[in-house]
């Protein structure tokens, strides 16, 4: 607390790790070096943070690639009693009335559309209209620490 306080105080000018901080007449200096554990335990709890929170996609709702374990909603239009919404399985499929499991992982929106469609043509609706969201996605990321060429958080990606 008493770090902060001096913080407050007195004038401040990061330079690189090391903050020095002046006081308006210059007499006064301090340096305070950043502890890089301290900076490896942030990095480490926005990225365990992050891994655990699903992500809303832009919008409320979005197109694009389905990831694994990404939340989806299936609508049949003309049919409410098919309408389905939910997070896909670990192995990339969803359980739809009537049709039961379709596997979308790694589709477009679109693509996953036209299965579904197909699906439903195949003895059970004479045109059905079927349009697909995804509601929220689940971000994936690791982190490299200590001596490695490139140490950050990088995000894996989403359909894998």
């Amino acid at each position: 607390m008493r770090c902060i306080r001096v913080l407050s105080r007195l004038g401040q000018q990061f330079d690189g790790q090391v903050l020095r901080l002046r006081s308006g007449d210059g007499r006064h200096r301090a340096q305070l070096q950043i502890l890089e554990m301290n900076r490896s335990f942030i990095i480490i709890l926005v990225t365990l943070l992050g891994m655990f929170m699903p992500v809303k996609a832009q919008g409320e709702r979005s197109s694009g690639i389905i990831g694994r374990m990404d939340n989806v909603e299936i609508r049949v239009f003309r049919e409410d009693e098919l309408t389905t919404s939910g997070q896909l399985s670990e192995d990339g499929t969803i359980t739809m009335p009537l049709i039961g499991s379709v596997r979308i992982q790694g589709l477009t929106t679109d693509q996953a559309a036209a299965a579904i469609t197909r699906k439903l043509k195949d003895g059970y609706l004479v045109k059905p209209e079927v349009s697909v969201s995804i509601e929220a996605r689940i971000r994936r990321t690791i982190t490299v620490l200590g001596q490695a060429q490139r140490p950050g958080v990088f995000e894996l990606p989403a359909h894998r």
